[in-house]
């Protein structure tokens, strides 16, 4: 199993499954989280790249929604 944790996220895969994960802040508290999993054999190292950004992403625009000023 790897783990990676970094201003992105929270990525982790092994057992033949992939997962990223990144949190959702209320002010300076993290309050939710949203995340994607998938089997490793089904996504390229590019579909996982574009789709570990596109959690970071949502991640901060829920964020900010919410009036969080992670930025």
């Amino acid at each position: 199993m790897s783990t990676r944790t970094d201003e992105e996220g929270y990525e982790e895969s092994g057992e033949g499954l992939w997962s990223v994960a990144a949190a959702i802040m209320g002010g300076k508290t993290m309050i939710a989280s949203i995340g994607v999993a998938a089997p490793l054999f089904r996504t390229s190292a590019q579909q996982r790249k574009t789709i570990r950004k596109h959690v970071a992403k949502a991640a901060v625009e829920i964020s900010d929604l919410i009036g969080s000023p992670n930025k």
